[in-house]
């Protein structure tokens, strides 16, 4: 692991971050912007309670945290949200809800696992193994990070009253009054902030998250 002091900058990585879908970072902590092979595709998926989560075979991606992860899943299986699916990456933990969710339909993503309400929806992210235009569309973006340059690039996310994240997305600067427009009803306030904040305040809850697991563990004995 790299030293304090050394490895990429916030900005370098939210530079990065404009280009993919999440940051993969090697083993001396720099980012690179390796992808998973796509898979193969396969028949439409049927409904499952706690499908497996796709291996992590491009090294390690950003992860995010339980609260974001649960109010993304929540947003994605509510009817009256538009809001149709959410990936979750393979470094972050499953949805709190997943085994209690009525018909959920799942796909491998080259990052993770994208879970969803769609059946016809999760067959196409499947048998498009997780491209860049065809996430974009299930995820609900404006459009493709590709699309964006990295220098007008910058953070929409849409928070709930506990200042989880509901639903982020990498916008050209001057998308931000169509953007606006488009979120407004996932449920929560609407923010833009640089990348750099966003993956500074996207790393800080992951780690709280940890924090509170190793304080629990310690409390309670050896983790199982």
């Amino acid at each position: 692991a790299p030293t304090p002091g050394t490895g990429p900058s916030l900005r370098e990585r939210a530079d990065a971050f404009a280009s993919r879908f999440d940051p993969v970072v090697d083993d001396r902590g720099y980012v690179v912007n390796t992808r998973r092979p796509q898979s193969e595709p396969q028949s439409q998926p049927e409904p499952q309670a706690q499908p497996q989560a796709a291996p992590d075979d491009a090294g390690v991606v950003m992860p995010e945290g339980q609260a974001d992860v649960d109010a993304q899943f929540r947003a994605a299986m509510d009817p009256n949200n538009p809001k149709r699916g959410v990936e979750v990456n393979s470094a972050s933990p499953a949805p709190t809800g997943l085994a209690d969710a009525a018909d959920v339909y799942s796909a491998r993503t080259r990052n993770g696992t994208f879970y969803t309400r769609d059946a016809e929806l999760a067959q196409r992210v499947e048998q498009e193994g997780g491209s860049d235009a065809m996430m974009a569309e299930a995820l609900g973006y404006g459009r493709s990070k590709q699309d964006i340059a990295p220098d007008r690039a910058m953070a929409a996310a849409v928070r709930d009253e506990n200042n989880a994240v509901i639903h982020s997305e990498v916008i050209d600067r001057d998308d931000q009054p169509a953007a606006a427009e488009r979120l407004k009803n996932y449920g929560g306030r609407v923010e833009f902030t640089s990348l750099e904040q966003h993956l500074a305040d996207r790393e800080a809850r992951a780690n709280a998250r940890k924090t509170t697991q190793r304080r629990f563990d310690l409390r309670n004995g050896p983790a199982r």
